[in-house]
């Protein structure tokens, strides 16, 4: 069975999700070969291209993957899925009370121009992800800061965010309530330093192409610009931890047809491609092969504020209903994906009591595929609406495995529920983001990675969170996250029930559809070892036997 396969994968905690360490199976050690740098230039392809390389805007995977490697965060997730420090010297010192985290940043840290990375980049990062002028799309996931929200939404002045500098090298975050996850919190990019000067200077062009970002991590990004098919990242010698990068450069190709993928690899001109469909039972025996599960989500979102037939719980139930999610993952994708009913993947966390899974728990009380049901509950959405034939729009990405996956779905859409018509529409990655962010669309498939927290994921549907893209104000929903941020912040089984419940109404009311809980597989070079899974295959500390 797949799930028990699926299963075998994990290592150790129920969380290793988040980061696997990929070994190569040679049998020179990492390092050994990379004492003093492979000299190895790494080919690799991109999927999409990429929306923005601005730390502070970025909300998406495919951003995410690209600042991941330019910039540092006080702290990253190491390959045992520990939080260990990057820019900071050590983890933070937390005060009694859970709100104050004390952070000592790493002497003589610069930016790659040469410049000071001390304490003060970090407090006007941290200030311009809230600065209501920057219209930050990732603003609300760091609700958790003292006055946050408040400032995000203009009802208080900068000053009041809970973040200083004590000096030089301290920083100082105040929550406004305890968060036993915040250290993790701590290791995303999007809190990465910001040289303010060099911001100003570049004005409107910041990030705007590669001559106008600083990086503060481990490589440098070169011949890049928003309409880049094609972009390298050189090793930045200013990064503290530069030893340990020994790729020296990386070239990318944006490439979105898997045939072509898989050809540029077999000719050795890319040294990893992703697989999917038939060419994973193709390549499962090559010495390069990895499929890793990971803590991504693609659902059905809908634009429920925009389209009146969407508001109607009848037509989101009878869509819900009519996908069958098993025939999508074994016959369409065939790449170890797993079913999924509920918005929150598997192997996050456990019920404190019963220990079972907390996706597995929802998916217990979610609806099936069935012919019969999603029929029934569609005539009534019909005779509600007073319609008899709905036309709505999918919008799909333009990969191949978003195509396909828009196709599945328009067969099953128009063939469960008579009188629907889906019109596909294939946009690029970034357009697609574009629609979503405007909250006027219909139907989209989106995809969801989220920290090893099942928050994460459930906050997507709270009222005020930029990437609620169906504008859902549920005052239920709202509560039971509230509870799980706040009253029940430190309380394990409360907080899991608070979130059980918030899960359940988003499931009961059909706010989105689950479809699959994602698997990535792969073909790499098997010179390559110790690279590592996060948002993407990540390469930063991988080494190459020559």
């Amino acid at each position: 069975m797949v799930k028990k396969q699926y299963k075998n994968i994990l290592i150790g905690s129920a969380s290793v999700l988040a980061v696997i360490l990929l070994a190569s199976c040679g049998k020179t050690s990492a390092a050994k070969e990379t004492k003093n740098g492979s000299n190895h230039v790494l080919r690799v392809i991109e999927n999409a291209e990429v929306p923005t390389i601005d730390s502070t805007k970025s909300y998406d995977t495919v951003s995410g993957s690209v600042i991941s490697k330019i910039q540092a965060g006080l702290y990253r997730i190491n390959q045992e899925n520990e939080v260990e420090p990057d820019l900071a010297e050590a983890l933070p010192q937390i005060s009694e009370d859970g709100k104050t985290y004390t952070v000592k940043l790493r002497q003589n840290l610069t930016f790659s121009d040469g410049s000071k990375i001390d304490a003060t980049s970090f407090v006007y990062a941290i200030q311009r992800l809230f600065d209501p002028k920057t219209a930050s799309q990732a603003a609300g996931s760091y609700y958790d800061i003292l006055n946050a929200q408040e400032v995000n939404e203009n009802k208080a002045p900068l000053k009041d965010l809970g973040v200083k500098a004590l000096d030089d090298q301290t920083l100082e975050i105040k929550l406004k309530d305890p968060n036993p996850t915040f250290s993790r919190t701590l290791s995303n990019v999007v809190l990465a330093p910001i040289n303010e000067t060099f911001l100003k200077d570049k004005g409107k062009n910041y990030a705007k192409t590669d001559q106008d970002i600083l990086s503060s991590g481990p490589y440098i990004l070169e011949k890049w610009d928003v309409n880049s098919l094609k972009w390298s990242y050189r090793k930045n010698p200013k990064y503290w931890n530069a030893k340990q990068v020994t790729i020296d450069k990386i070239e990318v190709n944006v490439v979105k047809d898997a045939s072509t993928d898989i050809n540029l690899f077999e000719s050795g001109k890319i040294d990893y491609t992703t697989l999917s469909g038939d060419y994973i039972q193709k390549y499962k025996d090559h010495p390069g092969f990895r499929t890793v599960p990971i803590n991504g989500v693609t659902s059905v979102e809908m634009g429920i504020s925009s389209n009146p037939i969407l508001q109607n719980k009848n037509v989101r139930q009878a869509l819900f209903q009519s996908i069958n999610r098993e025939e999508l993952v074994e016959k369409v994708l065939k790449d170890g994906s797993e079913p999924l009913f509920n918005p929150v993947p598997e192997n996050l966390q456990s019920d404190p009591k019963s220990k079972q899974d907390f996706s597995e728990l929802s998916d217990e009380k979610a609806p099936r595929y069935s012919t019969a049901e999603a029929g029934k509950v569609w005539a009534a959405a019909k005779k509600e609406l007073d319609q008899d034939k709905i036309e709505l729009e999918l919008l799909v990405s333009d990969t191949e495995q978003s195509k396909k996956i828009g196709e599945y779905l328009q067969s099953q859409f128009e063939t469960e529920l008579p009188g629907l018509k889906i019109k596909v529409n294939v946009l690029p990655a970034k357009v697609r983001f574009q629609k979503m962010m405007e909250y006027k669309f219909d139907l989209a498939i989106g995809g969801w990675s989220g920290d090893v927290d099942p928050i994460s994921y459930v906050q997507q549907f709270y009222s005020t969170y930029e990437h609620n893209h169906g504008k859902i104000d549920d005052a239920a929903l709202d509560k039971k996250i509230d509870l799980a941020r706040t009253e029940y912040a430190v309380d394990e089984v409360q907080r899991f029930n608070a979130l059980q419940d918030a899960n359940q109404i988003i499931t009961d009311q059909a706010y989105v559809i689950p479809l699959f809980q994602q698997s990535s597989t792969i073909v790499a070079n098997p010179k390559l070892s110790n690279f590592e899974y996060k948002t993407g295959f990540d390469f930063t500390f991988a080494a190459y036997q020559k």
